[in-house]
């Protein structure tokens, strides 16, 4: 569920603002952009939490400093577009749909300088 992907309060127990970075991935870019899917559902809901939409990115900016980012893995060698990212939330829709593979070397970007 898109209400799920990423928390939306981007400070810290100080109430400093930090930069949170959350990704949700589909399968392939049309699964992302599909009536009803991904992006379409995200639009019922981030402009209420006043999202600003970068829709050629398929990335809403929260003005608490949260950026939620819609991607793609349609190929295994996909995962290693993701080399030296830190994604403080990773999620799947249809996790099933993934290889094993792309799971695991997406686990070891699951990392932040976030203070939560």
């Amino acid at each position: 569920m898109v209400e799920n992907v990423c928390p939306t309060d981007g400070t810290d127990q100080t109430h400093q603002p930090q930069r949170i970075r959350c990704s949700s991935f589909r399968r392939t870019s049309v699964q992302v952009r599909n009536e009803g899917g991904l992006w379409d559902t995200s639009e019922e809901i981030y402009p209420d939490m006043g999202g600003i939409p970068k829709e050629s990115f398929l990335e809403w900016e929260l003005t608490s400093g949260v950026t939620i980012k819609f991607a793609h893995m349609e190929h295994e060698k996909n995962k290693l577009e993701w080399q030296g990212s830190q994604v403080l939330l990773i999620g799947f829709d249809e996790l099933t749909h993934f290889s094993e593979s792309q799971f695991f070397y997406m686990l070891s970007r699951n990392r932040s300088t976030c203070v939560l």
